[in-house]
C-alpha cells in the first residue's frame, strides 16, 4: 500500500531518498583532535581584541541612534519621549516616512 520501511507513509515525501550517513560526526565538536583544545596566548588576545571591538561598535551604534532621534524629532535635551510629544504632526510622520524608507531600501 504504499509504505516504506517500517509500515509508514511519510507526506509529503522526503527530497533525500536515501538517509546520508551520519557517522560519528554528528556528535563530534568540528575542527578539534583527541587533544584537548589548547587556549593559546593567541586565542586569548584574539578574544580580547574582539571583546574591546564589540563594545566600541556598541558604543558607536548608541551615539547614531540618539544622533538620528535627535535629527527626527529636533530636539537638544531630555529624553525620546519628550521630544516626540513637543515635534510637530508634520516632523513626526516625516521622521516615520524616511525610517521606512530606508528600511525597505535596506
Amino acid at each position: 500500500m504504499g509504505a516504506g520501511r517500517g509500515g509508514r507513509v511519510r507526506r509529503p515525501r522526503p527530497l533525500l531518498r536515501k538517509r546520508l550517513p551520519s557517522g560519528r560526526g554528528a556528535s563530534e565538536q568540528p575542527n578539534t583532535t583527541d587533544e584537548t583544545a589548547r587556549l593559546t596566548p593567541v586565542f586569548w588576545a584574539l578574544l580580547l581584541a574582539t571583546a574591546v571591538a564589540t563594545g566600541l561598535l556598541g558604543s558607536a551604534l548608541m551615539f547614531l541612534l540618539t544622533t538620528v532621534e535627535h535629527l527626527a524629532f529636533g530636539y537638544d535635551s531630555g529624553t525620546l519621549e519628550d521630544g516626540a510629544e513637543h515635534a510637530s504632526a508634520v516632523r513626526r510622520v516625516t521622521s516615520l516616512v524616511v525610517a521606512g524608507a530606508f528600511g525597505g531600501v535596506a
